[in-house]
């Protein structure tokens, strides 16, 4: 999933501002996609056009609009006092200056109309030191699960959503250590304010007051500042989830400086952002439309759609899908062939396409992760190969794209069915690459946990996973899968159980959380309720069974369900075509929802 990892973006930095285009670009506006192992993957083969480069920004033929930017960037930072100039003779022996450069980018919105253009300025952490310039890095950001629940509470009970964006974010917080930085790069004619004379810029360094983009310890200092400030203002922070706080009767989720606040009372709201507002400098972007790369969008019935066109646009633009002429694009009804499960091919033709393998594959894991779980099972079974992608790999990828094409108007449809609680539909299929087949990959031997978690019937948490435990029989890897799945459960249980125990108002009063467990395999359906000791399962590590309690105890109930109304089949295993649309539309809401053209 999209659980962030910011941290890693805020301690990766490139040897060199001109020559790589990267991850670190992206700090130029966290709020355009989440930064997440798949997002880094999918970018890291340059991929983005409207992401660049201080060179390729005064190349572009939006040049002026970036050098307005540059301008704006500058004072900002100078009027607010972010930095001081110095002598470059003041900086001590054992710290060196670490240059400052810019991050070109066209902001964009979900659908691809461009919003602004943006300069950032950021350090070249490269080269700052461990335990002289920073030490600690991690910096937590909300999960993608929390975010879905809450926007499912807020459908059921009529809540308001309100988003918020924090406005040059990092630099509010104080600085933690002494950081000297060179001036910025510049183009010609253009004079920076505090030091408007060419010889300034040699023999005066900035020394920071304030946070700033780039530094390895960035996202942990605003991070800390933020919370500090919330807890002073009487907010209360999750047990459950870091990134998300709770005030009276408003929910509060935040993704490093994207916020969106969620209550029944939209004058609590509006009364809490303009106390916001008195301590940190924030707009309020109004009802929840587009956060973390997605648009949000309000149907008639009440109900919202999930979607990212730009972002599916930009991946079959890099496959060289023409998505302006439909009538040339063979499209597919399945996202992965039934008949076809990848393996290594190690004796099979290379990757030869123009296309970056491990870029479109990132990309997609992204797609995938946010509001396409449809495709997990494929894009899954494709990340596999990255390190040696060969042409069966390729054109397995270039199937779900095509796939994706076809459904690219469609999105991830929200429609809670306020009869239904917390569901798991969990399934495995036991060495699915290995049987009937002579296969040079070791790891084909693992079985696949596939497993959907709904709440009110709209997808919360999804996953496709090789097993990390060679499992001996269908029954084991039905208890693996079972057991892994349980650990997504019971971590919402609690989360909904403190958002209860806070008079929060989720759905159907009942006295306890439940969640409903749909397992097709009887053998384990047998081991996860009656406890006793098998001599063919007595080898089970006790990790394994660590749900039994929520057994006993009838918090999670553990159900049989056939297979063909299994959810989760489709996580585990290319179906044929007829049962695949059958449960995607199902899972997706694409049942209720119709063709969208």
């Amino acid at each position: 999933m999209v659980h962030a990892h910011l941290a890693f973006l805020e301690t990766y930095s490139p040897t060199c501002d001109d020559d790589i285009r990267n991850c670190q670009l992206l700090q130029a506006d966290h709020s355009e996609e989440p930064h997440s192992f798949a997002s880094i993957y999918g970018l890291a083969g340059s991929t983005d056009p409207d992401t660049m480069t201080f060179s390729e920004g005064m190349s572009a033929h939006d040049k002026n609009e970036f050098v307005k930017a540059m301008y704006k960037e500058l004072g900002d930072h100078i009027r607010r006092k972010h930095w001081k100039v110095v002598p470059i003779g003041s900086i001590p022996t054992h710290k060196r200056a670490i240059p400052m450069v810019w991050a070109m980018k066209r902001k964009k919105n979900p659908i691809g109309e461009i919003i602004k253009w943006k300069a950032r300025l950021c350090a070249g952490s490269h080269m700052s030191i461990e335990n002289v310039d920073y030490w600690n890095t991690y910096a937590p950001v909300v999960s993608w699960s929390t975010v879905c629940l809450v926007v499912i509470f807020a459908l059921i009970n009529d809540w308001h959503m309100e988003s918020i964006d924090f406005v040059l974010a990092y630099p509010q917080a104080p600085i933690r250590t002494d950081i000297f930085m060179k001036p910025p790069k510049v183009p010609p004619n253009f004079t920076i304010p505090d030091l408007p004379k060419t010889a300034d810029r040699s023999i005066n360094v900035y020394k920071l007051l304030q946070n700033l983009y780039g530094l390895k310890d960035a996202g942990r200092t605003w991070s800390q500042f933020l919370h500090k400030g919330l807890i002073d203002q009487g907010w209360k922070q999750s047990s459950i989830d870091s990134c998300l706080y709770t005030k009276q009767n408003i929910i509060l989720v935040l993704y490093v400086d994207d916020a969106c606040l969620l209550s029944p009372d939209k004058n609590l709201i509006n009364r809490e952002i303009k106390s916001l507002q008195e301590q940190y400098n924030l707009t309020d972007d109004g009802e929840l439309q587009d956060y973390l790369g997605t648009r949000f969008t309000k149907l008639p019935d009440g109900s919202i759609l999930l979607e990212q066109p730009r972002m599916i646009n930009r991946i079959l633009e890099m496959v060289g899908l023409d998505a302006s002429d439909s009538s040339r694009v063979k499209t597919h009804d399945c996202p992965a062939s039934s008949t076809n499960i990848l393996d290594k091919d190690p004796d099979g033709k290379p990757h030869g396409y123009a296309w970056n393998y491990r870029s479109v594959v990132g990309s997609l894991s992204y797609v995938q992760a946010m509001i396409r779980p449809d495709i997990t099972m494929a894009v899954q079974q494709c990340a596999r190969f990255c390190n040696d992608p060969k042409e069966s790999h390729a054109m397995a990828v270039k199937r779900i794209c095509r796939y994706l094409y076809k459904t690219r108007h469609m999105g991830l449809h929200f429609k809670p069915d306020k009869t239904k609680g917390l569901e798991c539909y969990v399934d495995a299929d036991w060495a699915g690459s290995w049987r009937d087949r002579t296969s040079t990959d070791p790891l084909s031997s693992r079985s696949r946990t596939g497993y959907i978690i709904t709440y009110a019937g709209c997808p919360i948490v999804w996953a496709s996973k090789l097993q990390t435990l060679v499992a001996l029989s269908t029954t084991e890897a039905e208890y693996i899968a079972l057991s892994s799945s349980l650990r997504e459960v019971i971590a919402l249980m609690n989360l909904i159980n403190e958002l209860k125990s806070l008079d929060f108002k989720l759905s159907v009063d009942t006295p306890k959380v439940i969640c409903t467990v749909f397992e097709d395999n009887r053998s384990c359906l047998e081991i996860a309720t009656n406890h006793r000791t098998r001599p063919r399962t007595k080898h089970l590590s006790i990790r394994l069974h660590h749900f039994r309690s929520h057994v006993l105890a009838k918090t999670i109930d553990i159900k049989h369900i056939s297979t063909k109304e299994q959810l989760a089949d489709i996580f585990t295993k290319p179906l044929a075509r007829d049962q695949s649309i059958k449960l995607r539309d199902r899972f997706m809401g694409w049942d209720s929802l119709g063709e969208r053209e």
